[in-house]
């Protein structure tokens, strides 16, 4: 069950992160295009950012590497179900009937593996689900963050 009162009290902490450009480019592009019964995967959840954008939507489920991330933002209290693992062992444990017709939201993910692991995490996802929606950031050159090693930038510039 989504517990709408964590939801409320992440937008209110976190408004400014939340309600960006690109949050606003993602609800917009999601709510237009697919009827609240469509199932969402939010690969990186983090802070729950898209789940928050998407309060209609009832079956958003979330991919989260760091199990921190999960507990401080309480993940699994806004999503419907919350993996905790590298993105590529997630995909190596479901496949075909989980993933089908699903869209994904890969929010700030893709600068976090190498060029090589982001191009097969992107061809295993084409193989099964709707639509794949991508956000990174523009020459952005970042290091572990908060003790997650997971926050380093692989690929700081995604435009070569």
């Amino acid at each position: 069950m989504i517990n709408h009162e964590v939801i409320l009290n992440a937008i209110a902490e976190r408004h400014k992160e939340i309600f960006d450009w690109a949050g606003h480019q993602v609800r917009e592009l999601i709510t237009l295009k697919y009827p609240s019964d469509t199932r969402i995967l939010d690969i990186g959840a983090g802070q729950g950012k898209y789940r928050i954008l998407l309060p209609e939507y009832e079956y958003i489920y979330a991919v989260e590497v760091f199990e921190p991330y999960v507990e401080n933002n309480y993940l699994r209290e806004m999503y419907h179900k919350v993996y905790v693992q590298d993105v590529r062992d997630f995909l190596s444990d479901h496949g075909y009937a989980f993933l089908t017709g699903m869209v994904v939201i890969m929010g700030d993910v893709l600068e976090h593996l190498t060029r090589a692991d982001a191009q097969e995490v992107l061809e295993q996802l084409y193989e099964f689900v709707t639509e794949i929606i991508v956000v990174v950031p523009y020459e952005y050159p970042q290091g572990e963050e908060d003790g997650n090693v997971h926050q380093e930038h692989l690929q700081d510039d995604l435009t070569i």
